[in-house]
């Protein structure tokens, strides 16, 4: 079992609609996390499902920066996918860490450049302000 709330559930399968309607009712926590530590903004920018993190990034209170058991961020797991789209909007927010680090020390520039196959990611994340292009992970 994945522990996953209905928000969850719509937006990993990018169900925008669903997504919209479960976002306008009182009491709605943005932020739940399933047992991996996962949100629903995290699963939308894994999957690249854009317009549901456009709309998650709208609602009041949306922690940009929750990270799941693993340490990784909704900007993490953009970055690792190469979805610029997501990673790009996800960017814009305010307070948003280009520099967290997963438990291994990675950042998302680093999984970028190791992982995904999209060098837009890659310099996407280069123009960022403040981001440290010498961050080492566990490996050096």
């Amino acid at each position: 079992k994945l522990g996953m709330e209905p928000l969850s559930w719509a937006a990993q399968r990018g169900h925008k609609e669903v997504v919209n309607f479960i976002l306008q009712k009182d009491g709605i926590d943005v932020n739940c996390q399933s047992h991996d530590g996962s949100t629903a903004l995290s699963l939308a920018a894994k999957r690249g499902h854009v317009e549901v993190v456009r709309l998650l990034l709208q609602k009041d209170g949306i922690d940009v920066n929750l990270h799941d058991k693993d340490g990784w961020t909704p900007l993490s797991w953009a970055a690792e996918g190469g979805v610029t789209e997501a990673a790009n909007r996800l960017l814009q927010e305010d307070g948003v860490d280009v520099n967290c680090q997963d438990q291994h020390g990675q950042a998302p520039l680093s999984l970028a450049v190791r992982r995904s196959k999209n060098s837009k990611v890659v310099n996407l994340l280069l123009q960022s302000i403040g981001i440290d292009v010498n961050c080492q992970d566990e490996d050096g």
